[in-house]
Formats: structure tokens, C-alpha cells, sequence
């Protein structure tokens, strides 16, 4: 009987270890890790314990699977040089400003100050040396091709540890 009550505890656990590695992810991109954090959102979803039905999985399953065709098509090989550099800073911008979000209790304020702590990531990026040797950034580009990931991988995160939060 006491393995049954400790099941679904687990597999939660399991999920927020998964992502974790989505977080990660985030910052070194080695894989897509919206597609991580999707993975860690079903986990905890047959954990049992998550109060987001099949809606939300169907929501975030179809943005994953858009924004991992995105890294997908501008793979790190075709990447400008600054690419990793503006990774870490739009990576700890959107972080940030999800967590903000998260603050302020709806899942609306979690994308949108998510989408905003990228972008001010990508505008301390610019203002640094090595960011303004980049005179042809257009922010529309990075923001699609390496924001537009960050907000949706974030947004699945906070998603998972407000059900945790809870």
C-alpha cells in the first residue's frame, strides 16, 4: 500500500529531474530543450498529481513541436557567430522574467515576462563589446530563431514547478 502513495511522487520527482535537464538545456543547446521540457510536462501529467488536463498537453505539445522545427532549421552549424553568446543572455533573461511571472500567479504573465526577459537579454547582449561589434543583429531574427524556444521551454518549466509550488 505504501509503494502505491509513493508512485506518483516519484514519477513527479522524475519530471522535475527532466526538467531540470530542459533548464539546462536552455543554456548550452545541445538539443531542442522545449521538446525536453515537453517531455517532463507528460511525466508529470501521468504523475496524477497536475491539475492540467489534455488541453494544455495538446497547447504545449504543437508550440514544442514549432519551436523545436525552428531549432531544427537554424541549427548551430548555420548560426552566426554570436550565437551562443546571445544564447546565455536571452536564456537568463527569459529565466527571470518567468520566474517574475510566475510571481504573479497566471500562466499569461509567465509567457509574456518570459518573452520580455529575452528580449532584454538580447538588448544587454547588444550593449556589451563583444555585442556591438554585431551592427546587423536584427532582434526580430534572434528573438524568433532563439527566443521564441527559450519562452516556450520556460513557460513549460514554471507550468511544472507551480504544480509543485501547489
Amino acid at each position: 500500500m505504501l509503494t502505491l502513495a509513493i508512485t506518483p511522487i516519484l514519477t513527479l520527482c522524475a519530471a522535475t529531474l527532466v526538467a531540470g535537464a530542459a533548464l539546462v538545456l536552455s543554456f548550452v543547446p545541445r538539443l531542442p530543450a522545449a521538446l525536453c521540457a515537453f517531455v517532463a510536462l507528460v511525466i508529470s501529467y501521468f504523475s496524477g498529481l497536475t491539475i492540467y488536463g489534455g488541453q494544455d498537453l495538446a497547447f504545449w505539445g504543437i508550440a514544442s513541436a514549432i519551436v523545436t522545427a525552428i531549432s531544427v532549421v537554424s541549427r548551430r552549424d548555420k548560426a552566426p557567430a554570436y550565437a551562443r553568446a546571445v544564447q546565455a543572455y536571452m536564456a537568463g533573461g527569459a529565466l527571470v522574467g518567468a520566474a517574475i511571472g510566475l510571481a504573479l500567479t497566471t500562466m499569461a504573465a509567465v509567457i509574456v515576462a518570459s518573452a520580455v526577459g529575452a528580449f532584454m537579454g538580447l538588448e544587454a547582449f547588444r550593449r556589451t563589446p563583444r555585442g556591438r561589434v554585431w551592427v546587423s543583429l536584427k532582434p526580430l531574427d534572434v528573438m524568433a530563431a532563439i527566443g521564441l524556444p527559450l519562452v516556450i521551454n520556460d513557460s513549460i518549466i514554471m507550468l511544472i514547478l507551480s504544480q509543485l509550488l501547489s
